[in-house]
């Protein structure tokens, strides 16, 4: 509860529920340097509920807390932003290293696989050059056996010949 009173009559001003005798410790010298001067107007003087001194009026005093509670609300959902940002803000660079990742593994399978047909036409072309490499040595072996067999062959002759005379 306020008790207000303008600079004309402070010394009727006292806190509300304070004895009617008492000045509220205003002298006559320190009620001439509230009064008001032309251009500002009067100064409102009030007490607030636990006998304060205000020179500011309830009205202002009450938008001022109200304007202070809310800015403390501000404060408190600008600060929830900005750890949800920040979380977000995690999550998506971790998304995105697990993407970079999952891309140069991508793009290693892709060369492996654009690699393939020219690796299998090399190791073709190796087999192919083993193979006939082996098949001139299956030829020259069989050619060499032949020759052998026929010389073989000769000499049982003559030995069969030579034995038998």
């Amino acid at each position: 509860m306020y008790s207000t009173a303008t600079s004309g009559s402070l010394a009727n001003l006292r806190p509300a529920g304070a004895p009617a005798g008492g000045s509220g410790g205003m002298t006559p010298a320190s009620s001439s340097l509230l009064g008001g001067n032309a251009a500002s107007g009067p100064v409102s003087v009030t007490f607030d509920e636990f006998g304060k001194l205000r020179l500011v009026p309830p009205a202002t005093t009450d938008a001022s807390e109200k304007l202070k509670e809310e800015c403390r609300d501000l404060t408190s959902k600008v600060s929830e932003f900005t750890t949800l940002v920040s979380d977000l803000l995690t999550a998506v660079t971790s998304r995105a290293a697990e993407i970079e990742r999952e891309k140069r593994r991508a793009v290693a399978l892709r060369t492996a696989v654009e690699r393939e047909p020219a690796r299998r036409v090399s190791e073709l072309n190796r087999i192919s050059f083993l193979l006939r490499e082996r098949q001139m040595q299956l030829d020259r072996l069989t050619a060499q056996y032949e020759t052998y067999a026929k010389v073989e062959a000769e000499q049982t002759a003559v030995i069969e010949s030579l034995t038998s005379k």
